[in-house]
């Protein structure tokens, strides 16, 4: 057995021989997961090494030039692997290149529109090869797939993260077997990871979800949509400075101009920072990785860049100022801060989301799978918040860690430990202060039958709107279907009537473009209530559904790309501005 220039820890080689012992049999197809920090990219080093022998070739597919770079730059002087970047050498519709006894790093992008044309991609190699994927929770994407699918060889998967943001698409498809690594616990209490410490602002000052986009996530647009920029910049760094002052921090933004603009207002305190995305110059970027690593830069905030493979290892604190439904982005994320310091110290989170109640603290326990993982199961946030110095606390602790405040309380009726969460229930009876879950019970107790919320079509409308802003669009649309269906049943209030539509048919949108026809079958719907009011003279009522309507199909339009339409449409409605503003100015 070759010996490596760069001795593996012992987990490290733990997996490393895990995945050797799966990747021996034909035409296997492995996923070896390992946390962020771990080092993969080590453990990829050994097995390449050993295994591109008597002739055999790799191929290393990653998505980004940082990575495609980094990977050949710890490739060739750590594990003296022959390893190149491909990509530029590729000319179209010729076989990929090749390097006996070595790897080629080529882009996925470049793979998938070079095999999406031809089949003669892989021709320069045969079963005995490999390929890499790396990051390969990725590997469901199209292209990924394709390629995988095409490749004559054995597929070796690398990711920290084997999670997709669907419910119901997995990797079952792509691999066969999954060779998990230690806990991210398990690399703390063995120094291997640095521990870490999460803090979120109060619910007020939360940067919040807005639109959910096609693949699942916040959009960029629907974010800033739905915060000030208060929130999402000043607030955000005055969190920053009370909390991490001095320590060099990954700051993740949602778009160019949030990072731009965040960058300005850390240098108006006098704070060094600077960004680096995706159009950022080369020398640009190589300078401000450089600053930041020798100490010459504070805050190095970015969009997508520093995610995943990107090494920063002086990062004591990460800077989260996005919400994101994905865990293997907010795992990734984190992670840039978790490698191990020179001085033993921990890693500061600062959640300006507060996604850490929705994914949970990056030290907790979690199994992976190949399988869709389907529905989550209901119960209480993975974390308990302390209102008093907003740190993000394990679900076990009845009392926080840092300042010692109460985390919630025991009820009196089921006598169990309740998060303050679980105590907000809005109910007009009095009755003695109980859990959520002991509600009935406590009207039981004193004979009162309990308000059934179900008889109200506002229950209905501000939970779907809660839905909507947690990104759950068929849950949301289930409700104003309920909403609407008792309005329309009652018509007490054919305003409130028309809202709902104009709610549901910007949830039609969002769930899919295509569902445009529904979105103006509701339209329709608020024109004729809104032509009955103006038969009962109440202009107001009649105007404000009406510039709904078109504000409405102005945004759906251009995200359509419908310009001509977008334009009437925006016509129209300041149409009606104009016509109200006149009607005002002559009743006054």
């Amino acid at each position: 057995m070759a010996i490596p220039m760069i001795r593996l820890r012992p987990y490290q080689q733990e997996l490393l021989e895990k995945s050797q012992a799966a990747l021996a049999l034909d035409g296997a197809r492995v996923m070896t997961q390992l946390p962020t920090g771990g080092g993969k990219t080590e453990i990829a080093g050994a097995l390449l090494k050993e295994f591109l022998v008597d002739g055999r070739k790799a191929v290393w597919l990653t998505h980004r030039e940082e990575l495609a770079n980094q990977t050949e730059e710890r490739l060739s002087p750590n594990w003296s692997v022959s390893a190149m970047s491909g990509t530029d050498s590729w000319s179209p519709r010729r076989p990929a290149p090749r390097i006996v006894n070595g790897v080629v790093i080529l882009k996925a992008q470049t793979v998938s529109r070079r095999n999406k044309d031809s089949a003669v991609v892989w021709d320069n190699y045969s079963p005995d090869d490999l390929l890499v994927i790396d990051e390969a929770h990725h590997a469901p994407a199209t292209g990924w797939e394709r390629a995988i699918k095409q490749w004559p060889g054995k597929v070796w998967g690398l990711t920290a993260t084997p999670w997709r943001l669907t419910q119901r698409e997995g990797f079952d498809h792509l691999f066969h077997v999954l060779v998990t690594g230690q806990q991210t616990s398990e690399m703390q209490e063995n120094g291997f990871l640095a521990r870490s410490r999460i803090f979120a602002p109060t619910p007020d000052d939360r940067i919040k979800g807005g639109e959910v986009g096609q693949l699942g996530d916040f959009t960029e647009g629907g974010i800033e949509r739905a915060n000030e920029q208060l929130v999402m910049t000043t607030l955000a760094v005055n969190f920053w400075r009370n909390l991490a002052e001095g320590r060099q921090t990954v700051a993740y933004a949602v778009s160019k101009g949030h990072a731009a603009n965040l960058v300005r207002a850390f240098r108006d305190w006098g704070i060094s920072a600077s960004s680096i995305l995706s159009d950022t110059p080369q020398d640009e970027r190589e300078q401000a990785i450089e600053d930041f690593k020798n100490g010459n830069l504070t805050v190095l905030v970015n969009v997508a860049v520093a995610t995943e493979g990107f090494d920063l290892p002086d990062a004591s604190c990460v800077m989260i100022t996005r919400p994101t439904k994905s865990l293997a982005l907010y795992l990734q994320m984190v992670g840039r801060g978790l490698r191990p310091k020179d001085d033993g110290g921990d890693c500061l989170i600062l959640d300006l989301a507060s996604n850490a109640e929705e994914h949970g603290l990056p030290e907790d326990y979690r199994e992976w799978s190949l399988i869709a993982r389907g529905n989550p199961a209901p119960g209480d946030p993975p974390v308990r918040y302390c209102h008093e110095c907003n740190f993000m606390a394990h679900p076990a602790h009845h009392k926080c860690p840092k300042c010692n405040a109460d985390l919630g309380k025991p009820c009196r009726l089921c006598g169990k430990f309740r998060p303050w969460s679980r105590w907000t229930v809005d109910c007009p009876v009095e009755h003695e202060e109980v859990c959520d879950r002991c509600h009935d019970d406590a009207h039981a107790k004193i004979g009162v039958g309990r308000y059934d919320p179900k008889l109200d079509s506002k229950f209905y409308s501000e939970r779907a709107s809660e839905f909507h802003k947690q990104g759950h669009l068929e849950a949301a649309l289930a409700d104003y279907y309920a909403a609407i269906h008792i309005e329309k049943t009652r018509r007490t209030d054919s305003f409130q009537l028309a809202l709902l539509y104009i709610s549901r048919a910007r949830i039609y949108f969002e769930l899919d473009h295509d569902k445009i026809e529904l979105a103006e079958s509701d339209f329709e719907e608020v024109a004729k209530i809104a032509h009955e009011h103006r038969e009962r003279n109440v202009d107001f009522y009649y105007m404000l559904p009406k510039a709904a309507i078109y504000e409405e199909r102005h945004r759906m339009y251009k995200d359509l790309g419908w310009d001509e339409k977008a334009e009437c449409a925006r016509r129209k409605m300041q149409e009606i501005s104009d016509l109200w503003n006149k009607s005002r100015s002559t009743e006054r």
